[in-house]
């Protein structure tokens, strides 16, 4: 079975402040308050302290649109020559979990819609990871793209999506 989740968010000035996002096929409920750390049923988690791409496992979403697919088929053209651990999933909200829990260390999207980032970006930041769109700008509403990562590899993920 593909991963999957479901998820509200709250927002504040356009940015994320409370995400809830609920595993039904485990049972799993996320939450995450701005300044106040993300939980997995009830239990406080962090991202991995994983610190080189190389050691990392980078997730990611393939568009079924055709300039977009390119476009992400080329960007994992580098990755591939940084790390060889890589996976997708079918659901954004799903892969910004594991960076969440620190199962896994980076995901990005070159293309998405708020409702597939917001509610995980907050669940990634307030464990301690970072997230941005693919240009390195702040996650707002307004976001079209994603890069969610434990942080430590974050900069590193940014050179590689440099030009998309």
């Amino acid at each position: 079975m593909t991963p999957f989740r479901v998820a509200v968010c709250l927002l504040e000035d356009k940015k994320p402040i409370i995400s809830a996002m609920f595993n039904p096929a485990k049972s799993d409920l996320y939450f995450a308050e701005k300044d106040r750390g993300t939980t997995l049923n009830n239990m406080p988690i962090k991202v991995s302290n994983n610190s080189e791409l190389k050691n990392s496992v980078v997730m990611f979403h393939l568009s079924s649109k055709t300039e977009q697919r390119v476009k992400t088929l080329n960007i994992l053209n580098k990755v591939f020559e940084q790390s060889m651990h890589i996976r997708m999933y079918g659901s954004s909200l799903a892969q910004m979990s594991y960076v969440a829990q620190g199962k896994f260390d980076a995901y990005f999207n070159i293309q998405s819609k708020q409702w597939d980032i917001l509610p995980g970006a907050l669940l990634v930041l307030e464990a301690g990871g970072n997230v941005t769109d693919i240009h390195g700008k702040e996650i707002n509403y307004e976001s079209t793209s994603v890069l969610a990562t434990n942080g430590k590899v974050h900069e590193q993920m940014l050179k590689l999506l440099e030009g998309k």
